[in-house]
């Protein structure tokens, strides 16, 4: 079970502080040594991880990850106001939006 301690959202990217990632995320997921979370829409429009030290890992659909905040960092975006995260580790997400009765898609901004 994860404990979520607080949440953070930048676009469409939902960054949630846990107490413990759960031992089978680490199983799933490859690490992303560049610190993009997400492309956007335009060139060079990227939610990226910048400065202190974090390790950003994601799942292989690439909108479910996690990140691992060994010294305070921040996240960037050309057109969001920065998010810095302190020490911890955190669960990634791309927000979802309902495109009919049953379906949905990844909202991209």
């Amino acid at each position: 079970m994860i404990i979520y301690e607080k949440a953070y959202r930048q676009g469409e990217i939902l960054i949630f502080k846990v107490k413990k990632l759960p031992a089978s995320y680490a199983y799933n997921a490859r690490p992303i040594p560049n610190g993009v979370i997400r492309e956007g829409e335009k060139e060079g429009h990227e939610h990226k991880v910048e400065g202190g030290s974090a390790q950003l890992s994601l799942f292989g659909d690439g909108e479910t990850g996690t990140l691992k905040v060994d010294k305070a960092t921040t996240i960037t975006h050309p057109e969001h106001n920065s998010i810095n995260l302190p020490k911890g580790e955190y669960v990634v997400k791309v927000q979802k939006e309902a495109t009919g009765k049953h379906s949905h898609s990844s909202v991209k901004d």
